[in-house]
């Protein structure tokens, strides 16, 4: 029997050992074992095993390690630590400057904008708070220069606090973008003190 001497041979062959080990037959997990210890007993196994580690597993540990949580603050509090944000002339990005997870340092405090690190699937959740009267409150999140998500709401003067929120999966490239975006004329509500306004996103 031919069997190639490969570091995708050992891993297939161990993937079918565990399949057969619940089987009542052993002749394929023997084979495997037998198969395992001439790999082991060969000059090039170390380069080996650290070709497989380089290409598989430590890619995708550094794959996986991506997740932020990031909490709105407001400029300025009253006594409980309440305020707004907006309304401007313009449309501005929101940044969460108070950052509780960021694993992975694809979250930037300063500029507010979540940058992909590694393609693959996303998760991007927002939590919007706001107690004012007689005001457009709302919040967007984009990707790179388009909308993916709008929450928006008139609050009149017998509704003055809500909260919203909002989840979507996006497919992203590296150097792709996400963001949160306060309308013009809008104003959403913060705390000092309190994690009520929140951007959140990870690589699944």
């Amino acid at each position: 029997m031919l069997i190639m001497k490969t570091p995708g041979a050992v891993l297939l062959l161990l993937w079918l050992g565990l399949l057969v080990g619940a089987s009542e037959s052993g002749d394929i997990d023997l084979l495997v074992q037998k198969y395992i210890r001439t790999e082991l007993e060969s000059e090039n196994v170390e380069s080996r095993l650290q070709a497989i580690v380089e290409t598989t597993l430590l890619p995708f540990k550094q794959r996986r390690a991506v997740a932020f949580t990031a909490a709105l603050q407001p400029p300025s509090g009253d006594k409980d630590g309440y305020g707004h944000i907006g309304p401007f002339s313009e449309e501005v990005t929101l940044i969460h400057q108070k950052v509780l997870t960021n694993v992975g340092e694809a979250y930037n405090n300063t500029s507010g904008v979540f940058t992909a690190p590694v393609s693959g699937v996303y998760f991007f959740t927002f939590t919007t708070y706001s107690w004012v009267k007689n005001k457009n409150i709302g919040v967007k999140l984009m990707k790179n220069n388009d909308e993916v998500l709008l929450i928006w709401e008139n609050q009149d003067s017998g509704d003055n606090e809500d909260y919203a929120s909002n989840s979507v999966v996006l497919e992203l490239e590296v150097g792709d973008t996400v963001y949160m975006r306060l309308p013009e004329g809008f104003c959403v509500g913060a705390s000092i003190r309190a994690n009520i306004h929140t951007f959140s996103g990870f690589l699944l």
